[in-house]
């Protein structure tokens, strides 16, 4: 709730904002919203030598959580510059950047402990380069390699290769492009995927879970130890086949697992049968 009154000021500010400027746009601006307890939550600076805003986000005890640039266009504010996300210590959490709404360059997010977590590579519209994906402690555990103006930037469908490492080597490799397959006997599409039909739960395990979870450790993912406690079969078979379906529609255990994660988003792996699905949790014993 408090989210989203905080976003409803947000945008009444906005409207606001953007009609006085359309009548004065040379006077250099600051406006502070405060939250409940009478904090600075944000502070938007607008700056007309660049007719640009920068919108300041703070933890509640006063340090910087976020800040992030946009710039005014006819059509209303398009995001332009640096988008940074902060750790409490004040180091980086998430690096962004952008240009006219388009990601520029490398994007990188760390671990809570600073190590890097992973990278991304834009350039123009598209996906390139090597991204690469590595645990808290700085073990490589993926990469996808894309091909050069092949994937749109915010597209779902890949057209990559990926890679997944096991004791610094490569394990396994997938090549992902757009097409379509059977699946349960029905052909249906698949954006950027492989047909996978084992129903063993071991070698599911294998090629769509070990990469991220262990047994006894934590790494990408959580360990798998006592991952069942208080969770029925059902749950888990939705948590493996769409997770962040999960956690849209606002399940509270689902949402407890996204944030201490760090909002990472868990694999879909809706191509997987109902049957596949629950031979990797019998093989688990969860």
């Amino acid at each position: 709730m408090k989210k989203l009154l905080l976003f409803i000021v947000w945008m009444c500010f906005n409207l606001l904002s953007l009609h006085a400027q359309r009548f004065n746009k040379s006077i250099p601006s600051t406006t502070k919203i405060y939250n409940e307890e009478g904090k600075v939550q944000m502070l938007i600076a607008y700056n007309p030598a660049c007719s640009c805003k920068t919108y300041s986000e703070f933890y509640s005890d006063g340090k910087l959580y976020a800040k992030r640039m946009f710039k005014l266009t006819d059509k209303g504010e398009v995001v332009d510059g640096e988008d940074v996300t902060y750790l409490r210590d004040g180091s980086i959490k998430i690096y962004k950047l952008w240009q006219d709404a388009l990601p520029v360059g490398r994007f990188y997010f760390n671990h809570d402990n600073g190590n890097l977590e992973h990278e991304e590579f834009y350039e123009g519209r598209y996906k390139t380069g090597t991204w690469k994906y590595f645990d808290e402690f700085g073990k490589l555990l993926r990469e996808k390699v894309y091909e050069p103006n092949k994937t749109l930037w915010n597209s779902k469908k890949d057209d990559a290769v990926y890679k997944y490492y096991q004791n610094g080597t490569v394990a396994r490799t997938e090549k992902l492009t757009a097409g379509t397959q059977k699946i349960d006997g029905k052909k249906v599409a698949v954006p950027g995927s492989v047909a996978v039909t084992t129903t063993d739960g071991k070698k599911l395990y294998e090629l769509k879970c070990k990469t991220c979870h262990a047994f006894d450790a934590n790494g990408y993912g959580p360990s798998l130890t006592s991952f069942s406690k208080n969770r029925s079969k059902e749950w888990l078979v939705k948590w493996i086949t769409d997770a962040q379906k999960l956690v849209d529609i606002g399940d509270a255990d689902a949402l407890e697992l996204y944030k201490k994660w760090n909002n990472k988003r868990h694999p879909s792996q809706s191509l997987l049968t109902r049957q596949q699905v629950q031979a990797i949790i019998g093989y688990l014993k969860l």
